[in-house]
């Protein structure tokens, strides 16, 4: 192996820092599309349970007190 230390440039450092960027941006907006995925879903659920607000509310509250 070389002991040669090798000095990265501003250039370099600002491509690493642009590439960050651009991988961060990419996972943010995946995962906010998959945050819209889940409340599409949660939506659809609940559409389909004949349960009021408030009684899904109750139930909850029984469910947090058993636990």
């Amino acid at each position: 192996m070389s002991n040669m230390i090798t000095e990265r440039t501003p250039l370099v450092i600002a491509a690493e820092i642009n590439m960050i960027k651009e991988q961060t941006e990419k996972v943010v907006l995946n995962n906010a599309v998959e945050v819209g995925r889940r409340l599409k879903e949660a939506k659809e659920i609940r559409n389909a349970i004949p349960l009021s607000q408030d009684n899904c509310k109750e139930r909850l509250g029984l469910w947090k007190l058993k636990f």
